[in-house]
């Protein structure tokens, strides 16, 4: 079964999504001190608490949410994703792929044990949606002996997930009192993983007396805001009930190891198979030929998903085209992706705006032949999406975004040292400092201005679990297999000690058009939820071995506390 991926994950240059170094290994051990509350306060400071901090939303529980979240985590703990899909009645495909891979990456589709704790409950019209903290559990060995019987197997905390599910509310708009049996219980409509700090960006607006809420997906006209990254976009305002519009909607904030982006919204139409991508793309715009290219490369994207071979992409999209949208210039392309054995036949219409110093892309999806640049409910989720200071300097964007995104740390001097974390990276005297806006917590390097080698040091989060030996050596196996393209043949990594840190390092050739050798070599190591990816590059050159041997000594001079 494939996994869903995000349709713009290749924009950011990981090969792999974070995403697969996430799912797969959760079932591979206990967090040293135990996961983090998934409840937990975010790491920004907010005007207001998000409202699964509330203990008024927490009251609005009802005997029937509760009922439906033991029928999950019941299901749940089987590792069986069909018995979890039967819980829902889904409208959008990617959402079921997600589930499915979800279940399976936390279980390894062996029996468990699920642990569901409803943190709050907000409601619309005739939707409730559920703010969830689950952890999902293992259970060691019984002991051998007699004389330890008594104690038992102990259970494990593996992973803990913060989720947000959708269920309807009754005809009256409240929710039913439970009764026995699985047939009273509500057909669920989405489950979806989040990060607390990722939904704290949606917004409800004031309505009369009520103040603005903090998270809640499913309140008429909520936005997902970020100031730094200067954007919006929300859910479209309550239409006539004859309007394709009419109808509850969703809205969430997906972090970056879930969706292999940067930045990820998601928008679902809860009563029809309609739903909306919107990434940032944090480096500056490089023009509309660079868009067009990373259009083409979202089509490839999905046609990989739906085992399509790249010629076929080619014939089946459409040429991206200018068009004029809501008083804004657009590119804009259409692709059909075609069923397979695994998922059904999709259509995507593909949006890509510019405003420096970021590209926004949209990929709207549907049933086949359900989309087009006309679609009322196109135009309505566009008008929703807005630049919110249009007159903001580039520089500006870029720093607020750093310090909102980029992860903390700094260069003192040549040397890129982070406090929080006990880290601190020599650097190399007389080359060029560098800072990327990515998927990984944060993104530094150093890169020689005369022979074009580079020096770079990445950490990528999973906040679920911590990272494990058997996890790391899962993700950089993936990632190897994802490289044969691009390094040719690659051999197995080989086990290294850096600062008391267990790791990885594979050293690699890669041959340019030119017929000549980069050599380089990618180092892994993890500590709690961090891996750290380490990666240097000789470029050609007279002093190659030379360059190649002094990017060793750096690596090998990290030092973690």
């Amino acid at each position: 079964m494939p996994q869903r991926l995000g349709v713009w994950a290749f924009l950011l240059g990981f090969a792999l999504p974070l995403h697969l170094g996430a799912q797969k290994p959760h079932r591979e051990g206990p967090t040293k001190d135990g996961p983090r509350d998934a409840g937990a306060s975010t790491r920004g400071r907010l005007q207001r608490s998000p409202v699964w901090a509330s203990s008024e939303k927490k009251a609005l529980q009802t005997p029937r949410d509760r009922a439906f979240v033991r029928a999950l985590d019941r299901a749940w703990s089987t590792g069986k994703p069909d018995k979890v899909l039967a819980l829902f009645d889904l409208l959008h495909p990617q959402v079921g792929i997600d589930l499915q891979a979800r279940v399976l990456g936390t279980t390894g589709g062996k029996p468990c044990e699920r642990k569901s704790r409803i943190l709050a409950v907000t409601t619309a019209r005739s939707w409730r949606a559920l703010f969830l903290s689950a952890d999902i559990c293992a259970s060691s060995p019984r002991p051998s002996s007699q004389k330890d019987s008594s104690q038992g197997g102990q259970t494990r905390v593996i992973a803990r997930l913060f989720e947000i599910a959708v269920i309807p509310n009754d005809e009256s708009g409240s929710a039913a009192p439970i009764q026995k049996g699985l047939k009273s219980l509500p057909k669920g409509r989405l489950l979806l993983e989040t990060l607390p700090e990722s939904q704290a960006h949606v917004m409800s607006p004031e309505a009369g007396s009520r103040p603005p809420s903090i998270g809640s997906p499913i309140t008429p006209g909520a936005r997902y805001r970020c100031l730094p990254c200067n954007f919006e976009i929300g859910i479209p305002e309550p239409k006539p009930e004859h309007s394709p519009l009419h109808g509850g909607w969703f809205l969430i904030g997906r972090p970056p190891f879930l969706s292999g982006n940067y930045e990820q919204v998601e928008i679902y139409h809860l009563e029809s198979d309609f739903s909306v991508e919107l990434v940032v793309h944090p480096d500056p715009s490089r023009g509309m030929e660079y868009m067009k290219q990373c259009l083409l490369g979202a089509c490839c994207n999905i046609a990989a998903f739906h085992d399509m071979d790249p010629e076929g992409v080619r014939r089946q999209h459409e040429e991206p085209r200018m068009v004029q949208l809501d008083g804004r210039r657009v590119l804009v392309t259409t692709f059909e992706a075609k069923k397979t054995a695994h998922v059904p036949g999709r259509a995507f219409l593909l949006l890509g705006y510019q405003h420096a110093p970021a590209d926004y892309f949209l990929s709207f999806q549907g049933p086949p032949g359900s989309l087009s640049i006309k679609d009322p409910r196109v135009l309505s989720i566009f008008e929703t999406f807005r630049i919110l200071q249009p007159d903001r300097a580039r520089t500006m964007t870029m720093r607020l975004a750093m310090a909102a995104h980029g992860g903390g740390g700094a260069f003192v001097g040549n040397d890129f040292s982070h406090p929080a974390l006990g880290l601190l990276q020599p650097g190399i005297p007389k080359w060029k400092t560098f800072r990327k806006l990515g998927i990984t917590r944060f993104h530094i390097g150093w890169k020689d201005p005369d022979s074009g080698s580079s020096l770079f040091l990445a950490a990528l989060e999973r906040p679920q679990a911590d990272w494990t030996e058997n996890s790391m050596r899962c993700w950089f196996d993936a990632w190897i297999r994802s490289q044969d393209q691009n390094f040719g043949k690659l051999g197995k990594p080989q086990s290294i000690q850096i600062a008391g840190t267990k790791g990885l390092r594979l050293e690699f050739k890669r041959h340019t058009p030119q017929g000549k050798t980069i050599r380089g070599f990618q180092i892994l190591l993890f500590r709690g939820k961090l891996l750290y990816l380490l990666r240097g590059q000789a470029m050609p050159g007279p002093r190659q071995r030379e360059i190649l041997d002094l990017l060793r000594d750096r690596a090998m001079a990290l030092q973690l506390r």
